[in-house]
């Protein structure tokens, strides 16, 4: 009798049982897909005829600053490709640019102190050389630019020296450009990493809806009910309630025999 009671009793508390639901289990936060970047314009035929015609008619007498900036905006080419598109077109029939066709505009006394700095670094100075002496001399480097142009004239030189005799120069600007491009990335990189583990983190940290909530606290297989069913809760004081009726009953018996 003993062993079909707790059989009974087994079976109520297993009926109040739920099935273990997968929204108990956190599921690990979605990874946002990687969205590889824009393929860089590539300008057709037709544009890139439509931009050197355009420059040559507005280049006319000479090119003026912000030339390119406005063929751009009339033919809604990206600047970059319109930039390279009048460089080529310059290499090509030999135009000079408005950088080069700039004068020096300052007085002598400003040029002689640029001269007096320029000449130690002659007959082959280096690259950048005006931007070295504007730090020296706290002036504009496309001021010192163009006075450097007026003196080489001055001094019988060419424009400019041989871009041979700069290999090695060019190669160590282009090292440090491309390293400098490479870090850019790389810190470009890690913050996306960043940005994106604080999202996984706080995905991870979000409380879950209400209703995984009060699943995850119903009695699961794992979890076996702890408290006893609702009928035999309430058969427990009855059963009580007799046992105390059944003993005072049996004191009214006694107390009836003693008088007797």
């Amino acid at each position: 009798m003993e062993n079909s009671a707790v059989g009974t009793e087994s079976d109520a508390a297993a009926s109040h049982r739920l099935p273990k639901s997968p929204g108990q289990q956190r599921l690990p936060g979605r990874k946002k897909e990687k969205i590889p970047p824009p393929e860089p314009f590539k300008p057709t035929s037709e544009q890139i005829t439509q931009v050197e015609e355009r420059y040559k008619e507005l280049a006319i007498p000479s090119e003026f600053d912000g030339i390119r900036s406005q063929i751009a905006q009339e033919l809604s080419i990206p600047k970059k490709a319109v930039k390279q598109i009048v460089k080529n077109l310059r290499e090509r029939e030999s135009i000079p640019s408005w950088w080069e066709t700039q004068t020096y505009k300052g007085d002598n006394e400003e040029k002689e102190k640029i001269q007096t700095a320029y000449q130690p670094y002659l007959p082959i100075p280096p690259v950048g050389v005006h931007r070295k002496i504007a730090d020296e001399l706290d002036l504009k480097p496309g001021i010192v630019y163009q006075a450097i142009k007026t003196i080489r004239s001055e001094l019988n030189l060419p424009p400019y020296n041989d871009p041979e005799l700069h290999v090695e120069e060019f190669e160590e600007i282009k090292r440090k450009a491309r390293e400098a491009r490479e870090a850019r990335e790389a810190a470009k990189a890690a913050l996306a990493a960043l940005a994106a583990a604080s999202a996984s983190e706080e995905q991870a940290t979000t409380p879950a809806p209400a209703d995984e909530q009060a699943t995850a606290t119903q009695p699961t297989d794992e979890q076996p009910a702890s408290s006893t069913p609702a009928d035999e809760q309430a058969s427990e004081p009855e059963t009580s309630g007799a046992q105390v009726a059944a003993v005072g009953s049996e004191n009214g018996e006694a107390a009836q025999q003693t008088a007797e």
